[in-house]
C-alpha cells in the first residue's frame, strides 16, 4: 500500500504536466520555447515547478497548475530553509522541479532519475 500510495504522489507532477501541455503536440509554431512560467504547489504537495516551453504549452500549464491548487507566476522557485533540491528533465517542455520538506514524494532524487535526461541538485545548506 505504501508503494502504491509512493507512486501515485511521485506521478502528481509528471501527471499534472502531461494532462496540460507536456507533449510534443504544440501547433503555436513556437518552436518549443518563448515562454516561462512557475506553479508553485508547496502548500498541497511539497513541491514546485518552473516550465519553459511554447506560449502555448505554457498556457496550458497554467491551467492545470490552477486545477490543482497551485499558485502560477513568473518567479523561479523558492530558495528557501525547506528546500531539499532540485530535478531538471525534459518532459515534451523543459522543468525544473524543486522539492521541500513535507513533499508527499517519498523519494524526489528517484523520481528525477527517472526521466532520460533528469539531474538532481541537492540544496546548499
Amino acid at each position: 500500500m505504501t508503494r502504491l500510495r509512493s507512486l501515485v504522489v511521485l506521478g502528481v507532477g509528471a501527471l499534472v504536466l502531461a494532462a496540460c501541455g507536456g507533449g510534443d503536440d504544440d501547433d503555436d509554431g513556437g518552436g518549443g520555447t518563448g515562454g516561462y512560467g512557475t506553479c508553485d504547489l508547496r502548500e498541497e504537495y511539497g513541491s514546485c515547478i518552473e516550465a519553459t516551453g511554447s506560449p502555448r504549452s505554457i498556457a496550458d500549464q497554467k491551467n492545470g497548475c490552477l486545477e490543482h491548487s497551485g499558485l502560477w507566476s513568473t518567479e523561479p522557485c523558492p530558495t528557501t530553509p525547506e528546500l531539499i533540491g532540485c530535478c531538471e528533465y525534459t518532459f515534451g517542455n523543459r522543468f525544473r522541479e524543486c522539492f521541500y520538506e513535507g513533499t508527499k514524494s517519498s523519494d524526489p532524487i528517484g523520481y528525477c532519475t527517472s526521466f532520460d535526461d533528469g539531474v538532481w541538485t541537492p540544496a546548499t545548506p
